[in-house]
């Protein structure tokens, strides 16, 4: 029987929030690194995007963003070190905005990735990330922000205090009688309406209500034997018979609504190697399901984990049920997540 563990799953808006080196709203994708190399340690290239791929490569250079999104930047890098440290600082108008540092657990040569993730809209203006290497600068990258920040509304002018006008009865005498005194009764938000008003749909410290679909070949569990953030994580047991549904499928109750401009999920994902898809599903709002994947588990231990709503990538990116129209109508929900295992017919 083998056994998966997923940690800290979180929403993310335009591009997805990570869950761990989290630092004035800044992420730290982490990296991929391989191909061991023996030289000194070196950035290669530094590039400003629009989010990052599973091997925090560059998608959609470019140095041109609106307030609403939050740039990403992908660091090339040879010849890492363990305790290797690579950082970003974002700096706006010349003054230091937020600071994130990533330290390598492992030698090789690969990409860093960062993102810019603000509470709120990016300010406009130029900005400047300065990449550092192991406490030295070796590069900047630089993209511009346009468009106007809403302003925050006033809060209301509280009107003087004054008696409310209460409709009364005449009693026999011909007095008013005085007003029966009501209660105002507010009711409590749904869970849907609580856990949209969260913000992040995944994190086990809470024990949600998991159903697993029509084959039977694993459980899945809240756990703290293992744990990227927090105390728990949720642990995936499965056993594929040599069959060709050789998968299964998680659906979380009640489905989690995600943000309106949501482009993704993100989760941290503890392999076994297998080299199975792991996929989500969502909902859209016209009921159909759509699968987007985070791509295959062919690593051990600790790697975080990107599924992209990117309907034009083709399979395992595909229709699951509904009326297929090829896109994803928001708003959306989190539907659940899928253990695919490949090949088809071969147990595991």
């Amino acid at each position: 029987m083998e056994e998966r563990r997923f940690s800290d799953w979180h929403l993310r808006r335009t591009a997805l929030t990570l869950t761990i080196l989290l630092l004035l709203g800044l992420s730290a994708m982490a990296c991929d690194l391989s191909s061991f190399g023996m030289g000194e340690p070196k950035v290669e290239a530094i590039t400003v995007c629009e989010y990052l791929n599973n091997d925090y490569e560059p998608v959609n250079p470019t140095n041109s963003f609106e307030v609403t999104d939050q740039p990403s930047v992908s660091v090339k890098v040879s010849n890492l070190r363990e305790g290797s440290s690579v950082k970003a600082r974002w700096l706006l108008g010349g003054k230091q905005v937020g600071e994130v540092n990533y330290v390598s657990e492992t030698s090789g040569s690969g990409y860093v990735g960062f993102r810019f993730t603000p509470d709120g809209p990016l300010q406009p203006g130029d900005y400047v990330v300065e990449i550092q290497l192991d406490g030295k600068p070796v590069g900047v990258g630089s993209f511009t922000v346009t468009g106007a920040v809403a302003a925050e509304p006033s809060p209301p002018l509280e009107p003087p205090p004054a008696s409310p006008a209460v409709p009364t009865e005449p009693t026999d005498d011909g007095t008013e009688a005085a007003p029966t005194p009501t209660e105002t009764v507010v009711a409590p938000p749904s869970p849907e309406e609580a856990l949209e008003e969260a913000g992040f749909p995944i994190d086990f410290e809470s024990d949600l209500t998991w159903q697993r679909g029509d084959e039977p070949h694993g459980s899945f569990a809240r756990s703290k034997d293992q744990s990227k953030a927090g105390s728990y994580s949720g642990k995936l047991s499965y056993q594929f018979p040599a069959v060709s549904n050789n998968y299964v499928v998680f659906e979380v109750r009640p489905h989690m609504p995600l943000a309106d401009d949501a482009k993704g999920i993100v989760a941290s994902v503890y392999g076994d190697g297998s080299g199975h898809y792991l996929n989500v599903w969502a909902v859209d709002a016209a009921g159909e399901i759509r699968q987007y994947t985070f791509g295959k588990v062919d690593h051990q231990g600790w790697k975080e984990m990107t599924a992209w709503f990117d309907d034009d990538a083709g399979w395992p990116n595909t229709h699951i049920s509904g009326t297929d129209n090829g896109i994803l109508d928001y708003p959306v929900k989190f539907y659940g997540f899928v253990l695919d295992g490949v090949p088809d017919g071969q147990a595991s």
